[in-house]
């Protein structure tokens, strides 16, 4: 299923209900879209959403919780992150020299010590790497050119913790293009690009190449994903035939019109400022286009007060009444004169749920 709240904070807050309740649910959040190519930003956010992406290829989640702004940006293609993805199993052969390559294509940068999410070392036969949707970095040690050893360890102590048969690295960033082929699409935009703002852009785009020829990776190449995905996904790509829920849905759709002003302003300074054309300029769904998926998969609006009209045509309208109670404070008494009534009518069955395990004795 995928929940939609109107922010991120009712968004965390009900992952966590629902966790609560036993639902595997994890927070999908909003990315950071920085377009500026000298603008370099933190990963943080984009890490996170790339763990839930491949726990949602895995199937180890049953539920995702984003804000409507999550749910419009686009993202990494399910085929492209399962391409993307290198499993390494012990006993494997492998080049090191080719699975540097394989990381460096991932998105992972390259330090002298693993010490955060997206990195990888190489000393001697052995290379450390930290996938973003992991706890603790692997360590994978080489004879040769086949796998001897797979293992975690920790990033402070540098000390092994478990020994593991087979490991999974995801990529580090959402859009992930080898240099080779980002040029590739460079170059073949500068031949075809026309209209308004191109010349200005063509003279940005012809600095990254120099970059690229030149070994250096670029800092951030979100303003590519139109050329890197050509039909980009979002999160309703990764589930097929989700259940979808919008919480509040008018203010989810007051915040995502608000949202996509404030981003289509920004569009319009970039586009004035020689970063962005036309071709280049589609990093998010429109509203439009969320209604029209809120229609096929048939969404379910969870609203506390009534609607005089939906954003997309309803079947049915189903009220569940809910009745305020008074602070208990642990006092049996005084809730047991709560729930009287309710209990004591035919037919009629009460749970009570607690905090804790303490509170519920």
């Amino acid at each position: 299923a995928i929940i939609i709240t109107p922010d991120e904070a009712q968004a965390s807050k009900l992952c966590k209900d629902l966790n609560a309740f036993g639902c595997d649910a994890q927070l999908y959040p909003a990315g950071d879209i920085t377009l500026r190519p000298d603008n370099v930003k933190s990963r943080e956010y984009e890490h996170k959403r790339l763990s839930v992406l491949g726990n949602l290829v895995d199937g180890k989640i049953r539920a995702v919780v984003c804000s409507v702004e999550a749910a419009l940006q686009y993202t990494i293609p399910p085929e492209e992150l399962i391409a993307k993805r290198i499993t390494l199993n012990v006993d494997d052969e492998i080049k090191q020299d080719e699975l540097i390559e394989m990381l460096i294509n991932a998105g992972y940068t390259r330090s002298a010590q693993v010490d955060g999410s997206g990195q990888f070392s190489v000393r001697g036969g052995i290379i450390d790497i930290f996938s973003p949707d992991c706890e603790n970095p692997y360590r994978i040690e080489f004879w040769g050119d086949n796998i001897d050893c797979l293992s975690t360890f920790e990033v402070d102590s540098q000390r092994r913790i478990d020994s593991t048969r087979t490991v999974t690295i995801t990529p580090t960033n959402e859009i992930c293009c080898s240099p080779v082929r980002l040029i590739e699409l460079l170059e073949d935009f500068m031949k075809n690009a026309r209209g308004k703002g191109t010349n200005k852009v063509k003279e940005s785009i012809k600095l990254d190449l120099e970059k690229l020829e030149g070994g250096i990776n670029l800092p951030n190449i979100d303003r590519y994903l139109p050329l890197i995905y050509p039909y980009p996904a979002t999160i309703f790509d990764y589930i097929e035939q989700p259940l979808v829920f919008i919480t509040e849905s008018f203010s989810v759709k007051e915040t995502a019109n608000a949202c996509l002003k404030i981003f289509h302003e920004d569009l319009k300074a970039y586009l004035e400022d020689g970063i962005i054309c036309n071709g280049l300029d589609k990093y998010m769904m429109e509203f439009s286009e969320l209604l029209g998926l809120y229609e096929d998969l048939g969404a379910v609006y969870l609203d506390n007060m009534t609607r005089g009209s939906f954003d997309t045509p309803v079947k049915s309208l189903i009220t569940f009444n809910a009745k305020q109670f008074s602070p208990w404070s642990g006092s049996l008494s005084v809730l047991i004169d709560d729930i009287g009534p309710v209990y004591g009518k035919k037919g009629n069955a009460v749970f009570v749920v607690a905090g804790t395990a303490k509170s519920a004795r």
